[in-house]
């Protein structure tokens, strides 16, 4: 391994996001500017963390370090709110964070919220899962999507990977042999695997289980966001929950959403 030569590999960080108010909060000049701090923060810690993202290449592959990546965020958002920069108060950042999601060239990587209750209380610990993958299958075949062209596809007898018209001329009756009907469905289960997570640990039923007392919408309909999480590598975070300096005003949500794109100088 060798960390990326960014004489090699060159990241474009694109933010784009919206912001979702409490029902209960009352604008006001202080909250305003409470909340351009907020929106500068969290965006800075996404920016921050897609670049510490990419850890090596060994010329053909981009190797991505998530564990990385998260600690980036987090203490660039702890600097940015304004907070000593601390163990402690990195872990407690975490609070207001729900769900954060890695997407990757071939797959995805989701930190969450995971409550245990042992009968005395109830235990809340922010994890990262295993890595998941844009499945799908149909009569004859089984499917892996990546972002790009490339796909995995698996017949019963033997798996192949690669460009996904190359893979139509060997599987002539795959999906893959109709590119129009191949864009739809790959775009489609990217979007709805990663929409998905979103739903389960922003939901009233999962946040019930730990100290959410707060409720939040994704932007699901939100196309200029989910289009570019089919092509890019990217990160989606929930910022939720965090209240203003005067609570009585409500509490500052946001859904944040940065894409990187990689790729060699010829």
């Amino acid at each position: 391994m060798r960390h990326t030569d960014l004489g090699l590999v060159f990241i474009i960080i694109f933010i784009c996001f919206s912001t979702v108010t409490d029902s209960r909060m009352v604008i006001t000049s202080d909250v305003g500017r409470e909340q351009i701090k907020y929106n500068n923060a969290i965006d800075t810690a996404v920016s921050d963390s897609l670049y510490m993202l990419v850890e090596y290449d060994d010329g053909q592959e981009i190797s991505f370090n998530p564990d990385n990546a998260i600690r980036s965020f987090f203490s660039s958002l702890c600097i940015n709110l304004g907070m000593n920069y601390c163990t402690q108060n990195m872990e407690n950042l975490k609070e207001y964070i729900p769900v954060m999601i890695f997407v990757l060239s071939d797959g995805y990587i989701v930190y969450h919220h995971e409550y245990t209750d042992d009968g005395n209380k109830v235990t809340d610990s922010f994890v990262k899962s295993e890595k998941k993958y844009f499945r799908y299958e149909d009569d004859k075949y089984s499917y892996c999507f990546e972002l790009g062209d490339n796909v995995v596809i698996n017949d019963g007898l033997q798996t192949l990977k690669g460009n996904y018209n190359d893979i139509a001329k060997i599987y002539t009756d795959s999906l893959a042999s109709d590119e129009e009907q191949y864009r739809q469905v790959h775009d489609r289960i990217i979007i709805d695997s990663l929409t998905d997570e979103l739903k389960m640990y922003t939901s009233k039923e999962y946040l019930d289980n730990g100290n959410g007392n707060w409720s939040f919408n994704i932007p699901y309909g939100s196309d200029d966001v989910w289009n570019r999480t089919v092509s890019d590598i990217s990160l989606i975070a929930v910022f939720a929950g965090y209240p203003y300096s005067d609570t009585s005003l409500g509490y500052y949500n946001k859904f944040a959403f940065g894409g990187a794109r990689i790729w060699k100088k010829e």
